[in-house]
């Protein structure tokens, strides 16, 4: 396994620079390691990694709408609307027209889709979850606040990014499309 460790300081912008980069380098690790684990996973288990992605949603909070969902995966309605359509299709979701706003559906996960969430949780292959797990719950809210900042900071030049190039929206969803998140 990689191991992670800080320079010494010869100078403070060599430091920096030297932790900025490690900084960088260990989150695309675990981003790596995370979305492989999460592939091999969803393959076994016949879906999407993006459809395995709502199905747990679905599990912990029943009775979402498309717009719920594109809101807890970070990507737009109309990107995750073709996800549902196949997890229905299959049979793991069903839809009904919610009761307290007639434009919108409820989804929700069938029991077929409901055993997946659960084989999927009995195996292996949550990796980051587990380790998570591993941490004194001081060290997982402080991880929490950083990430949570370093999120915002990245969505903002995202978004300032994307308003500059809307190419790479077009891009986004293209990718979407075809199963990715």
């Amino acid at each position: 396994m990689r191991q992670f460790s800080f320079v010494t300081k010869s100078s403070p912008a060599s430091y920096r620079s030297a932790s900025i980069d490690m900084a960088a380098s260990a989150l695309r690790a675990l981003a790596q390691v995370t979305r492989s684990a999460e592939q091999r996973r969803a393959r076994d288990l016949g879906v999407s990694p993006a459809q395995l992605l709502i199905l747990g949603s679905l599990s912990a909070r029943p009775g979402q709408s498309i717009n719920d969902l594109a809101q807890f995966t970070h990507t737009h309605q109309t990107s995750v609307s073709p996800l549902v359509h196949a997890l229905a299709e299959t049979g793991l979701v069903s839809r009904r027209q919610s009761a307290s706003d007639v434009r919108e559906a409820e989804v929700r996960l069938t029991p077929k889709g409901r055993r997946i969430v659960e084989r999927a949780r009995r195996g292996t292959g949550w990796p980051l979850k587990d380790s998570l797990q591993q941490l004194k719950a001081d060290d997982r809210s402080e991880l929490i606040r950083i990430l949570s900042v370093l999120v915002a900071a990245v969505t903002s030049k995202e978004a300032a990014t994307r308003g500059a190039n809307p190419q790479g929206e077009k891009v986004r969803r293209r990718a979407m499309a075809q199963g990715g998140l």
